[in-house]
């Protein structure tokens, strides 16, 4: 057992002691890991005092000491970033005339608000003080004043989520303390105008979109993030503090193509490694909630309404300008006749709106959310529809 000491010191000074620096390396926009959930979309993004289930493994692991623990065999979703009033036409155009008839509503959508499509797939456990899960996520985004002149990024992340909970009584109040660890594989493509062209054109030919991007240049790394979380709760209030990217999360990347890189994964190997080509820092994101569950008694089994609050990213103005409006993430969720779920909600100063229903098993769930990338709102607003399902008990 001793022998193992010396490794396990050698492989935390490499995630945390040792800063790593390559002088020539490209530096690349460090992109927090999100998984955009239906659930919590629909009710403004707020999250950090109420993780349930297979929610709880990407936001707050103070949620693994649920009570009960959650199974989800599988989970997928997927979401577009696109202006609401051009999803439908784009729907129409698709299904009369396909991709080729829907090229000029695409231009449109990147010059505009801009556009880009995002899927992610994923397994999990959730209770009792455990959490354990995988989680895929493929997540794209293109803007530009012009063609011409936009450009974006496609990025692929491989997470694997394992943490530990547990539960104290304090003064009257039922504390709940949760950490995880989560190594992840990442693949991150800057495209530039002339590949989103490439891209366009492989649509307009009835083409695959990923077959268009392997020739396209990509970067891959490992990483390790370590997240914690503390939800206190009063019946019937909770309130939350987590924390994502304890410290930041490094990624030291090599180069190579993207077809080459998300390949392997695929087939369950790691991408080759090399020289270190580019690097980039996922800032540590403190984040503080409140949520208000009612209890209605008998009427509950017909409408049983939450609230929830949260203030996420609190330290960002130290780093950026920021309003206090983009931190702030609010709304409700009613459930009706225990398998109905509305939700509606303000995400960074933008209106959201959800819905839902669970039959036995399998879970279903929708959201329309807007999401602010500018640093006051309605500077560069992204609206998205985003759908998934999974099979839980």
């Amino acid at each position: 057992m001793r022998s193992l000491y010396p490794t396990i010191l050698a492989i935390l000074l490499y995630f945390f002691a040792i800063p790593q620096f390559n002088i020539g390396a490209l530096d690349i926009s460090g992109i927090p890991f999100k998984y955009y959930s239906s659930a919590i979309m629909g009710r403004g993004g707020a999250y950090v005092s109420s993780p349930e289930g297979y929610n709880s493994l990407f936001t707050n692991p103070a949620g693994f000491s649920s009570e009960k623990g959650t199974v989800t065999i599988a989970s997928a979703g997927s979401w577009a970033y696109i202006e609401p009033h051009k999803a439908l036409p784009l729907a129409s155009s698709i299904s009369n005339s396909g991709l080729k008839g829907s090229l000029n509503i695409l231009g449109e959508q990147i010059t505009s608000e801009g556009f880009g499509w995002g899927a992610a797939s994923g397994i999990g456990y959730a209770g009792r003080g455990l959490g354990l899960g995988f989680l895929g996520v493929l997540d794209s985004y293109f803007h530009g004043s012009d063609i011409t002149s936009a450009s974006g990024d496609v990025v692929a992340t491989f997470a694997f989520i394992g943490g530990l909970s547990f539960s104290l009584n304090f003064i009257g109040m039922k504390v709940s303390i949760g950490g995880d660890v989560r190594p992840m594989v990442r693949i991150h493509s800057p495209i530039e105008s002339s590949g989103i062209t490439n891209m366009l054109t492989t649509l307009a030919d009835g083409g695959d979109i990923l077959t268009a991007l392997n020739s396209e240049t990509s970067y891959h790394g490992v990483g390790l993030a370590i997240d914690m979380g503390i939800i206190a709760d009063i019946s019937p209030f909770s309130i939350g503090i987590n924390v994502r990217d304890l410290g930041g999360t490094r990624f030291n990347y090599t180069r190579g193509t993207f077809g080459d890189d998300f390949g392997r994964v695929l087939q369950g190997r790691f991408p080759e490694g090399g020289a270190i080509d580019a690097q980039s820092q996922i800032p540590m994101e403190i984040n503080a909630g409140a949520s208000f569950h009612p209890d209605l008694g008998v009427a509950g089994i017909f409408i049983d309404p939450a609230f929830y609050i949260d203030i996420q990213d609190i330290t960002a103005p130290l780093r950026e300008e920021r309003s206090i409006l983009t931190m702030l993430h609010a709304g409700t969720e009613v459930k009706l006749l225990s398998f109905l779920k509305a939700r509606a909600g303000i995400n960074q100063g933008h209106l959201t709106l959800g819905a839902g229903f669970r039959f036995i098993a399998l879970d279903v769930n929708a959201a329309f959310f807007t999401r602010e990338l500018g640093s006051r709102r309605g500077e560069h607003s992204s609206s998205a529809l985003v759908i998934d399902a999974a099979l839980s008990f």
